[in-house]
């Protein structure tokens, strides 16, 4: 049997289901949305020691499930945060494959080229179907990552 509605309290329906949606979607964009507690901070080490430069790159596992490639610059120190601005895309939480550069660039040659250099780890690192590498990210979670390569 069909349920037959006014035009009135159809569209007084339609407008609380729109409140509700509007007061849920400014609850979430407030201070205490998952998007601004997620935090991706971490360490890469290459054979126990901190390595001092490159990138971390972190691609999504699953494509068909949503997320955005994000990266992060290793320090120093070899630590890395993912910038505050790539953090609001890690409310799309899920799975992602982890790849890390290190290069050292090659001087330039006498025809003003830049060699590719070499890298300060196995190129397999860098390579997202051989690095080996994942990282599961939760929205609203602080994660801190350890990467500990070996050559």
């Amino acid at each position: 049997m069909l349920c037959k509605t006014s035009h009135a309290s159809a569209r007084e329906a339609l407008r609380g289901m729109l409140g509700v949606a509007a007061l849920a979607l400014a609850v979430a964009a407030g201070c205490g949305s998952p998007a601004e507690q997620t935090s991706v901070t971490g360490v890469v080490t290459f054979d126990g020691k901190p390595l001092p430069q490159g990138v971390v790159a972190f691609l999504p596992a699953e494509a068909a499930a949503g997320g955005y490639p994000f990266l992060a610059e290793i320090q120093p120190d070899g630590r890395f945060t993912v910038p505050r601005d790539a953090q609001s895309l890690l409310a799309m939480r899920g799975r992602y494959t982890v790849i890390i550069t290190a290069w050292v660039p090659s001087p330039e040659t006498d025809t003003g080229a830049t060699p590719r250099g070499r890298s300060l780890i196995p190129e397999r690192y860098g390579d997202h179907a051989a690095s080996g590498l994942e990282a599961t990210i939760h929205a609203g979670a602080k994660h801190e990552l350890a990467f500990d390569l070996v050559k």
